[in-house]
C-alpha cells in the first residue's frame, strides 16, 4: 500500500473504535456491528471527499492483497 490509511482524522472515533475492537473482554460481549456501522456511515457521510478517498484506498489494498502470493 502507498498511502496509509490515516488515524489522526477523527482521533476520538478511532481511539474508541480501536479500543472496543481490541479490548473484547469475552465471547459474551461482543461488539455491537450495527452500531459500528451506523457511525462509521455517518462519520463518512459528514465530508464526501472522506467517503470517495476511504472508497479508493479500499480498493488499492483489495487489488493489493489478491495480487500478493499466498503462503
Amino acid at each position: 500500500m502507498k498511502k496509509a490509511l490515516r488515524r489522526y482524522w477523527q482521533t476520538d472515533f478511532w481511539r474508541e473504535f480501536f479500543d472496543t475492537f481490541l479490548n473484547i473482554s469475552d465471547c459474551q460481549n461482543q461488539p455491537n456491528l450495527s452500531h459500528w456501522g451506523r457511525k462509521i456511515s455517518v462519520l463518512l457521510k459528514e465530508d464526501p471527499s472522506r467517503l470517495r478517498e476511504t472508497c479508493r484506498l479500499l480498493r488499492i489494498q483489495d487489488e493489493t492483497i489478491l495480487q500478493a502470493p499466498s503462503f
